[in-house]
């Protein structure tokens, strides 16, 4: 607990072909692949994990200074207010002796603070103080006479400190945040009583067990460290793991798994046990004011949790909406089947096109991007098909819908595989046994960038007969 974190405002008193070679290596350095990837990677876990780590160290400064202030701001606006509630007259009748137990202005403002202590069962103490040279004696308190916590008039408090010693300004009301005396320890708010010559007569004070709200920092500050902990640690342990995996699906499919089930499930659940508490009656108020602080936290945490998921996975296109600019479709199709052609006449295959390369079809994107979709389908098209078979390619127009299909005559896909064409270095088992060499990737890949511009790719295949790519994209204008 870090002391003497005072409240500011309210007048509160602080204490303490050499072409197409190009084109390929352009490709290649623009395509996230294993290596530019990982570096990538890195950047992000450093960033998350920074970005944890001061979340972290935010969330407890926010919790040990502004929470806390919140706390003894609020706490003094209820002594201030009581304090209005004392007639000075009444303490300027009071002698702060045995006499006063007869007095009716004792009388009258011993029932006072006793009906503010039964209806703030919140509090402990409430009680006024006078002060006399180096005496601060007790004038009236809340307990009735046969407690042992009873003070009689004109009792000394002998656990004065040197703050209450020295804070009978007048209008300057503050918080002693730890004060421990014969009675225990509190968190004590104390509102002067000014008289009619705006002199300080007396000081209401009002006492907070301090344990209660030492429990209940602790309760926020134990879920805020568990909760960056496990963040920290499931970041610090995924970065160790994916650094020695061998592909970059293993990398990625590790983290989304593990931070989806690992990390979200647990804020969930703490969530929805937040969820239960804020509403349940029987919790005071201040409890329920620290549930709902800590409710909120949790939310950003789990929102900072899909933000860093979202990231990982948007990592793999490397694209942003934002950069998206209009291009001509037809133009880059085009380009994608000149530069198909030396691998179609090495295999004697003809590529045939029913899209006019002067026609016009706008797409808005990442036109490179949108590039590798076709370059990698036809590629596969050009490696499974056989040598003196047609790939054929053919365009609707569906308004709003660009639809793309590449069809060939080649070994196809075996159907209990199909599913898994577009999951990231898996090759079809017939694709594997047939010599051509490839890595599964193109096909992930192509299926990553469609969705990121909002399209889709999907695959129709009968083993022997050959494959239907159909690349779907809005034109995004």
């Amino acid at each position: 607990m870090v002391q003497n974190h005072v409240p500011k405002g309210l007048g509160v008193r602080v204490s303490p072909h050499p072409q197409q070679e190009q084109r390929s290596e352009k490709y290649n350095s623009s395509v996230p692949l294993r290596k530019q990837h990982m570096g990538l990677r890195e950047l992000l876990y450093i960033a998350a994990f920074l970005s944890i780590f001061a979340l972290g160290v935010g969330s407890y400064v926010y919790i040990d200074t502004f929470n806390n202030e919140r706390a003894y701001t609020a706490l003094i606006k209820r002594a201030q207010s009581m304090a209005t509630l004392v007639d000075p007259r009444l303490v300027n009748g009071l002698t702060a002796s045995e006499s006063d137990l007869d007095n009716p202005a004792y009388i009258y403002l011993k029932e006072k603070l006793t009906a503010l202590i039964e209806k703030n069962e919140d509090l402990e103490f409430i009680y006024l103080m006078g002060k006399e040279g180096n005496r601060i004696y007790f004038l009236v308190d809340s307990e009735p006479p046969d407690s042992e916590d009873y003070s009689p008039p004109g009792q000394e408090y002998e656990e004065a400190s040197f703050e209450l010693f020295n804070g009978w300004a007048p209008h300057e009301p503050y918080v002693l945040e730890i004060d421990e005396d014969r009675w225990g320890e509190w968190i004590s708010a104390l509102a002067p009583v000014v008289d009619e010559n705006g002199e300080t007569i007396a000081l209401l004070g009002i006492d907070q067990d301090a344990k209660q709200h030492r429990i209940s920092f602790l309760i926020q500050i134990g879920l805020l460290a568990l909760a960056t902990i496990a963040l920290l640690s499931l970041v610090s342990s995924q970065y160790v793991l994916n650094t020695k995996e061998k592909s970059l699906t293993d990398m990625k499919s590790d983290f989304v798994a593990v931070a989806s089930h690992e990390l979200r499930s647990p804020l969930t659940a703490i969530r929805w046990s937040l969820s239960g508490l804020r509403n349940d009656p029987a919790i005071a108020p201040n409890i329920r004011d620290i549930v709902n602080d800590l409710y909120r936290k949790v939310c950003a945490l789990i929102d900072l949790t899909s933000t860093l998921l979202l990231t990982t996975s948007a990592d793999h296109g490397v694209i942003r909406a934002a950069e998206f600019k209009v291009f001509n479709a037809a133009q880059t199709l085009s380009n994608a089947i000149a530069h198909a052609q030396s691998l179609a006449l090495m295999k004697k295959i003809r590529i045939t096109s029913d899209i006019d390369p002067a026609a016009s079809i706008s797409i808005k994107g990442d036109e490179e991007r949108v590039r590798l979709i076709f370059d990698n389908v036809l590629s596969n098209a050009l490696k499974y098909s056989p040598e003196g078979s047609t790939v054929s390619i053919t365009h609707e127009d569906a308004g709003k819908i660009k639809r793309f299909t590449i069809k060939d005559q080649g070994i196809g896909i075996p159907k209990d595989e199909l599913k898994n064409i577009f999951s990231g270095f898996h090759r079809a088992s017939n694709a594997a046994r047939s010599g051509a060499v490839g890595s599964g990737f193109g096909l992930y890949m192509a299926k990553k960038i469609a969705s990121f511009h909002g399209g889709d790719i999907t695959a129709e295949s009968e083993t022997g007969k050959g494959t239907a790519f159909t690349i779907t994209l809005p034109t995004g204008v």
